[in-house]
């Protein structure tokens, strides 16, 4: 049975105690996915960024030693909005519903904050993540998609509920 993973707040003091693990997450991910998960990289300017909520929105997932095992950046965004900026988990800490846990937890940070929806972009060619979010409960949102992503919105109180 894999060990339990613990969830924490990713503040600017979490931060800065993981900064590196989280960037060598980001690119094991990146290395692994390519454009699928996404085009850019994110370094430490990318996470240390400030953004309307994000430090008490976005979340890690700590396994065994403190190793990162996943994250997830958010931030509130007009229209009550609960906006995920990245999400990532290591390839070697995949089957312990770390993603579902971390969707589960931000929705509920969210719920507590009045934010109505959750909404993120995934890559087209990601069908793994395309199908864990409409498993979810997540739809495709209406509007303007980019070029080879789909914007997908749910509900943050029925994710809050899973």
């Amino acid at each position: 049975m894999p060990e339990a993973a613990t969830l924490v707040q990713l503040t600017r003091e979490v931060l800065a105690g993981h900064l590196p693990a989280l960037v060598a997450v980001d690119d094991e991910v990146r290395a692994e996915l390519g454009a699928s998960y996404s085009r850019e990289r994110w370094g430490g300017e990318e996470f240390e960024k400030d953004l309307p909520g994000k430090w008490d929105l976005s979340v890690l997932a700590l396994g065994g030693s403190s190793e990162v095992c996943a994250f997830l950046v958010a931030s509130e965004k007009p229209g009550a909005t609960l906006y995920v900026h990245r999400f990532a988990v290591k390839p070697a800490c995949r089957g312990r519903a770390l993603g579902f846990t971390l969707i589960r937890a931000l929705a509920q940070a969210g719920v507590a904050r009045n934010l109505v929806r959750m909404a993120l972009v995934a890559n087209r060619g990601n069908s793994a993540a395309l199908g864990f979010y409409r498993s979810l409960g997540f739809e495709d949102a209406p509007g303007l998609s980019p070029p080879d992503n789909q914007r997908l919105e749910a509900a943050t109180r029925r994710l809050a509920r899973l």
